[in-house]
């Protein structure tokens, strides 16, 4: 009896045995089948991404290239001219800031007035009032801007006509220093060749 109990243990242990190494290496290959499947798929998200970026930046490079060469040669800019530029474009740019607050202020007002309509309480009513005080302020802040930024545009016109006149000045006084050295260099061979 304790031979054959046994020998059906050990019988038990040796099925056991081959059982779990079986289990272990389907595991095994289970986990490394899965695991090149995630890195394909890792590696086709991010492939198309790495793709993209340079051929992004070649068309980019590409264009200010164009860009140089179609660009003429920068002539020297008088320094009034410069500032008055900065100044216009500063101008202008806060008119652009001031027209969308402006158009804000309107879509407030317009919302207030709506509201006033539908329920006329003395809170809607000083809403709405308050709404269009803000859009008046921000209509007359547009108009006094509008108005810097006429000057500024004059005062660059005044200052441009000026530096051309200056700049055409100075090529007529260098033309006649040039043709005074060319006639003093004439008149100095014409003696040399009466002395020869």
């Amino acid at each position: 009896m304790a031979a054959a109990k046994k020998k059906a243990t050990t019988r038990r242990a040796k099925a056991a045995r081959k059982k779990a190494p079986a289990k272990r290496k389907a595991s095994i290959k289970k986990a490394g089948r899965k695991a090149p499947a995630k890195r394909k798929a890792a590696a086709k998200r991010k492939a198309p991404a790495k793709r993209k970026a340079p051929a992004k930046r070649k068309k980019a490079a590409a264009r200010k290239k164009v860009a140089a060469r179609k660009a003429a040669p920068k002539t020297p800019v008088a320094p009034a001219v410069e500032k008055a530029n900065d100044a216009l474009a500063k101008l202008q740019k806060a008119v652009d800031a001031e027209k969308k607050s402006l158009a804000q202020a309107r879509k407030k007002v317009e919302k207030a007035r709506k509201a006033a309509k539908r329920n006329a309480t003395a809170a809607n009513k000083r809403a709405a009032k308050s709404a269009s005080n803000a859009a008046a302020r921000a209509s007359a802040r547009v108009k006094s801007l509008r108005g810097r930024a006429a000057a500024a545009r004059d005062r660059l016109v005044k200052v441009t006509d000026e530096a051309k006149r200056r700049a055409a000045k100075l090529a007529a006084q260098e033309k006649v220093l040039a043709r005074k050295a060319e006639l003093a260099a004439k008149a100095e061979l014409d003696k040399a060749a009466e002395l020869a």
